[in-house]
């Protein structure tokens, strides 16, 4: 076993597969967003109910099953989580337990193309009767299959650990310089890469690489907010929430 620290650069695979306590895993695993996507709705929304729409591949439960200890623990037991596996994007049997006021919030954590296609436009019929709000898996990010439109009229949020703002200030001025020294534009891989390879640096040099949760950081793709896990070394918890809002992402919390 290395005594020296291992960095994890892109992988947000959980760092317990790993078994090695000198791991620094940088992309947050999957279970810290949906802590996130909990605290969010425990917090902003704070409903009594909350709707899973499974697809039935068990991977999903990588996600459900953090989720839901998330939601137990921060709405401290008193909002009921409710479990579907949807078939042909029927939704009819929720509709006795769905609200007519409050938003009914609908936790989605598939990824298949097929399924998510059918399901949300489900879920585009079921709104004209019930207000809905809609948490989906942060991989639909990146999922070009998924129109901003409808998921606007879901009121759809989204967590992300990476997502790139190429409006700000910052991110302007650093694909300029990128752009002037390497004649090609910066991918969000150069962007990870350069806000780790500061991050870690400035660790390095001053030497608290053994104590990261004492040093947070603000980069171009995300913070950097360690915590420190008994045989699992350090992991980057830092997860934002966004909401599709005129067309785009938007940054909620």
């Amino acid at each position: 076993m290395p005594k020296q620290p291992v960095v994890s650069p892109l992988s947000p695979a959980s760092p317990s597969s790993y078994k090695n306590p000198q791991v620094i895993t940088m992309m947050p695993p999957l279970e810290y967003h949906a802590w996130a996507a909990a605290k969010y709705i425990t917090d902003k929304i704070n409903p009594q109910k909350v709707f899973i729409l499974r697809s039935g591949f068990s991977e999903e439960n990588e996600y459900i099953i953090p989720f839901k200890r998330a939601i137990d623990s921060l709405g401290k037991n008193h909002i009921q989580v409710i479990s579907l596996t949807v078939v042909h994007g029927q939704l009819s049997s929720l509709y006795p337990q769905l609200s007519g006021t409050d938003k009914n919030v609908f936790v989605v954590p598939a990824t298949d193309q097929h399924f998510l296609t059918i399901t949300l436009r489900a879920l585009d019929t079921l709104r004209m009767q019930f207000p809905v709000s809609v948490f989906g898996h942060p991989a639909w990010i990146n999922d070009s299959f998924l129109k901003a439109d409808l998921l606007q009229r879901l009121d759809t949020h989204v967590t992300s650990s990476d997502h790139i703002d190429f409006k700000a200030p910052n991110v302007i001025a650093f694909m300029k310089q990128y752009r002037d020294i390497y004649h090609t534009e910066a991918t969000s891989f150069a962007i990870k890469g350069f806000d780790e390879a500061f991050y870690l640096g400035g660790q390095l040099s001053a030497g608290t690489v053994a104590n990261l949760g004492s040093a947070d950081f603000s980069g171009l793709h995300n913070e950097f907010i360690f915590k420190k896990k008994t045989g699992q070394g350090w992991i980057n918890t830092h997860v934002d929430v966004y909401k599709y809002a005129n067309f785009e992402l938007k940054k909620v919390e």
